[in-house]
């Protein structure tokens, strides 16, 4: 399968100089994996049109296990993933979080769409479960991604 060419991403690495990481097939194919929903797609862009926003923030980084909060490991450092969100909230279009998340911890975004695991979990695993692992995260609505006619309404609004 030939992945389609993202343009305007913008990657936050946090693990070092991991070859695995740098390698931009790979990284493209975690985007493709996380936006792979045609209704998602449609609801990015709509929603993006409608907010004059573009481009994707792409934080790749390993994720606290069990924490009182969704943390990221940044170089040793453990950082807040709300943090993250709001330092890059109406930058983007949309804001990509890879960090593993196993407390399905709830995050929130003013003007940007975030999108983000549930759980813990490696490419591999989720090119198989086909986003049932993720949470869409629309700003003023709240969690859509198991709500087809939501997500159907909102891209009519936009």
């Amino acid at each position: 399968m030939k992945l389609p060419r993202y343009r305007n991403v913008k990657f936050f690495f946090c693990c070092g100089k991991d070859d695995l990481l740098r390698n931009r097939q790979h990284l493209y194919w975690w985007i493709h994996c996380f936006t792979s929903r045609p209704l998602i797609r449609k609801l990015i862009a709509a929603y993006a049109k409608r907010k004059r926003l573009g481009g994707i923030a792409f934080l790749q980084a390993h994720g606290k296990t069990y924490a009182p909060e969704f943390l990221y490991n940044d170089m040793g450092k453990w950082k807040r993933v709300q943090d993250w969100i709001d330092s890059n909230d109406g930058k983007f279009k949309l804001l990509i979080v890879t960090s593993c998340n196993n407390q399905n911890y709830s995050i929130v975004s003013h003007h940007s769409i975030v999108i983000h695991l549930n759980c813990s979990i490696n490419i591999m695993e989720l090119m198989q479960k086909r986003g049932r692992v993720l949470r869409v995260y629309v700003p003023h609505v709240g969690y859509v991604e198991s709500n087809r006619n939501l997500i159907k309404k909102l891209i009519a609004s936009n």
